[in-house]
């Protein structure tokens, strides 16, 4: 009987997986989400990192003037990096260096 309700609950952990997932992809089609843009000031080259920390690896950089996107509605939970959006380059900022400014 044991194996039975350990099939039964198996099953239904792997239908909610199934169910859960099949709703938080997005097309590939679907347009990147812009929700604000910055400027790059008080540095003559702003590093964009993979992840947002100081030791995680540069996949670009951007200019002081450069307009960066936002590419999430909030930032990390001390606000110390943002999600930026340059081009093709997708990656974090730290907030220090960037002004809020209309797109």
């Amino acid at each position: 009987m044991n194996s039975n309700v350990w099939r039964m609950g198996s099953a239904l952990v792997v239908a909610g997986v199934l169910a859960a997932t099949s709703f938080v992809a997005a097309p590939s089609h679907a347009a990147k989400k812009n929700y604000g843009c910055f400027k790059v000031v008080g540095a003559s080259s702003l590093a964009i990192r993979k992840s947002p920390w100081v030791w995680s690896r540069v996949i670009g950089y951007a200019s002081r003037g450069k307009k960066l996107e936002k590419r999430r509605r909030f930032c990390s939970i001390r606000r110390t990096w943002c999600p930026v959006r340059l081009g093709k380059i997708e990656g974090w900022s730290g907030t220090r260096y960037l002004e809020k400014i209309d797109c």
